[in-house]
């Protein structure tokens, strides 16, 4: 009966197994860690997608928002802004953006983003529950955060695609966020968000 309600919702598989645990019963689908043996396939294809991106920087992210995986692209332009703070940045994405030391200072719109990335952690939280969203949403708005994120203006409500732009030397960076899935997975780590660069 719950599978066949999660048909009907089109829920996906990390929201099924939510489905069934909320309902008593055991997870249906695996969750396997991006480096173990049987997610080689979906490893190898990611790497492949992020190369042919070159020149342009490229990352995967994890459910945490950790970067997990990076071009040479990308990681020559993380090597700039952390080359002109501290050495031991932190990995996680969310927490770079809110930071004086991190990638404030070059993303050209800022509060837009920041803003945007708190309202999704926090729907995040209030539709999965996860403690490691939590205790990253009670860390984010005391480093840094935009005067009235809680509530934007019509105009500054959350879009489909999220845009952010780096400011790097003289030249603007513009980039954008997007949820790519292989299909046919039985496996809920499939699922990851990438983020896509583009001069």
């Amino acid at each position: 009966m719950l599978m066949r309600l999660a048909d009907v919702l089109s829920l996906s598989h990390k929201d099924r197994n939510l489905l069934l645990h909320s309902g008593g019963y055991t997870a249906a689908y695996s969750n396997h860690e991006l480096g173990s043996a049987g997610m080689g396939p979906v490893l190898h294809a990611l790497q492949l997608i992020q190369q042919k991106h070159d020149p342009y920087p490229a990352l995967v992210m994890d459910g945490n928002y950790n970067a997990i995986m990076g071009n040479a692209s990308q990681q020559r332009l993380m090597g700039f802004i952390i080359g002109k703070h501290h050495p031991q940045m932190t990995m996680n994405i969310l927490e770079a953006a809110m930071s004086e030391s991190a990638f404030q200072p070059y993303l050209v719109n800022w509060e837009n983003v920041a803003g945007h990335l708190l309202r999704r952690l926090r729907r995040q939280i209030l539709a999965y529950g996860k403690s490691a969203h939590q205790e990253l949403f009670d860390k984010l708005p005391s480093m840094s955060s935009p005067a009235n994120w809680q509530h934007p203006e019509e105009s500054k409500l959350d879009a489909l695609i999220l845009t952010v732009d780096f400011k790097v030397q003289d030249r603007i960076v513009h980039t954008f966020s997007t949820l790519s899935q292989f299909g046919a997975a039985l496996e809920i780590r499939q699922l990851l968000r990438q983020e896509w660069k583009n001069s």
